[in-house]
Formats: C-alpha cells, sequence, structure tokens
C-alpha cells in the first residue's frame, strides 16, 4: 500500500469511527430527555452534557478537516514524486 492508498485509508477509518461515536451520542439524547429522567440531577446532566456533546462534534469535525487536509497534502507530494521521477528520466 502507497502513502496515497494509506493515506484514504486512514481517512475512511476516522470517518467510520467519529460517525459510530456520533450515532452512540445521538442514543444518549431520548435516555436522558425530561420525558424520562427528571430532577435536578438530570438538568445538571443535560446541561453537561449538551456541552460535552458539542465540544466531541467539534472535535470530530476538526478531526475529520485534518485528516482530508493531510490526504490532499500527501496525493500533492506524490504526484509532485511521480513528476519529477518521469523528468529525470526523460
Amino acid at each position: 500500500m502507497n502513502r496515497e492508498e494509506e493515506a484514504r485509508e486512514d481517512l475512511r477509518k476516522l470517518k467510520r469511527f467519529a460517525d459510530e461515536i456520533e450515532r452512540a451520542m445521538d442514543l444518549i439524547d431520548p435516555l436522558a430527555g425530561a420525558d424520562t429522567w427528571k430532577g435536578p440531577r438530570s438538568e445538571r446532566f443535560r446541561e453537561d452534557w449538551a456541552s460535552r456533546q458539542k465540544a466531541v462534534r467539534k472535535a470530530l469535525s476538526d478531526a475529520r478537516g485534518r485528516m482530508a487536509a493531510k490526504v490532499v497534502q500527501v496525493e500533492r507530494e506524490e504526484e509532485e514524486k511521480r513528476r519529477g521521477k518521469a523528468a529525470e528520466s526523460s
């Protein structure tokens, strides 16, 4: 597997795992909803959870973006190497 394939595979895995994390977080919301859980502790949990969930979703989004940019960078570097080798052999 070359660098480009490895980078694409890493991005694919990151996206898959990030999606799994987001699906798991989505399952918590109905379980902790005001209809299911009442009282001061439930309210504190929901406030804390909303804040943490937002931070996790942002981190996952940022990671996806950084990884996608890294894939583009690796593809560019590998293309430059191929062009350099082609120019040397000409």
